[in-house]
C-alpha cells in the first residue's frame, strides 16, 4: 500500500487550473492543511482510477473538487 498527499506551494490568489490524478494503485490520498478538499473526494481518489482535480487559490488556501473516475 501507499500513500499520497495534496500540497499546494507558491499560493497566488486567484490562481486556478486543473490537475490530473491517476492512482495506479489504491493509494490513500490526504491533503495539506492548506488544501481545502471534502472528504468524500479524498476517499473517490483513494480508488484506483484517473481523476481531474480542479482547484482555485486565494493566495492562503486552495480548494479542490474532483471529478468522479474516468478509468
Amino acid at each position: 500500500t501507499g500513500t499520497g498527499t495534496l500540497t499546494f506551494t507558491n499560493h497566488t490568489a486567484g490562481q486556478s487550473g486543473f490537475i490530473k490524478l491517476v492512482n495506479g494503485s489504491n493509494y490513500t490520498i490526504s491533503a495539506a492543511g492548506t488544501t481545502k478538499i471534502s472528504s468524500s473526494d479524498l476517499t473517490k481518489i483513494s480508488v484506483t482510477g484517473t481523476y481531474i482535480l480542479s482547484y482555485y487559490d486565494d493566495g492562503t488556501n486552495a480548494y479542490v473538487v474532483s471529478s468522479a473516475n474516468l478509468a
